[in-house]
C-alpha cells in the first residue's frame, strides 16, 4: 500500500490491560491482505499494552476515560475508510477475512455484520451457549454469518 492509498477497512481495538492478548490479533491483522488500517485505543492500561501495540501501528492512542463505546468512538473519528470493523484484543480472525467483509458490505443494502462468536478451547456448555448465542443474533437482527457470503 502506498502512503497516499486509503486503506479499504479500519480495524479498531479498544484496550485495557490487554497485554496478554493485543500483540497476537496485531501481528494477525499485520498479515491481512490487502492491509488494513489498524487502530488501537487505550483507556489507561498501567501494564505493557501500549508499548505492545506500538510495535505494530503508529495508531496508538491513550484516552483518559475508561470505557469501551468511548474508546469506540476515539477509534472511529480516527479512521482514515469507511468501512469500521471493531475487535476485542482476545479474537482470532482466519486469512479470508478482509475479503469476507468486502465481499459483505458490496451490497449497498448492508449497512451492518456481525459473525459467529465461538471461544477457543470451550467446555461443551461455552461451546452449546455459543452456538445459541449466535443462532439468536441470526433470527433477532435476521443477518447471516459472512461464511454464507
Amino acid at each position: 500500500m502506498t502512503p497516499l492509498q486509503k486503506p479499504s477497512i479500519s480495524m479498531i481495538i479498544p484496550t485495557f490491560q490487554e497485554e496478554k492478548y493485543v500483540g497476537s490479533i496485531l501481528a494477525e491483522l499485520s498479515r491481512l491482505k490487502p492491509q488494513v488500517d489498524i487502530i488501537v485505543v487505550d483507556g489507561g492500561s498501567s501494564d505493557n499494552t501500549v508499548q505492545i501495540a506500538k510495535h505494530f501501528t503508529h495508531k496508538v492512542f491513550q484516552i483518559h476515560e475508561r470505557g469501551i463505546s468511548k474508546a469506540k468512538n476515539y477509534g472511529a473519528k480516527k479512521a482514515e475508510s469507511d468501512l469500521l470493523v471493531f475487535l476485542d484484543a482476545d479474537v482470532h480472525l482466519k486469512a479470508d477475512f478482509v475479503d469476507k467483509v468486502s465481499r459483505t458490505f458490496n451490497c449497498s443494502r448492508t449497512v451492518a455484520a456481525t459473525c459467529n462468536v465461538l471461544p477457543i478451547q470451550a467446555k461443551s456448555s461455552e461451546f452449546a451457549f455459543s452456538r445459541f448465542y449466535n443462532l439468536l443474533i441470526r433470527i433477532v437482527f435476521r443477518v447471516k454469518p459472512l461464511s454464507e457470503g
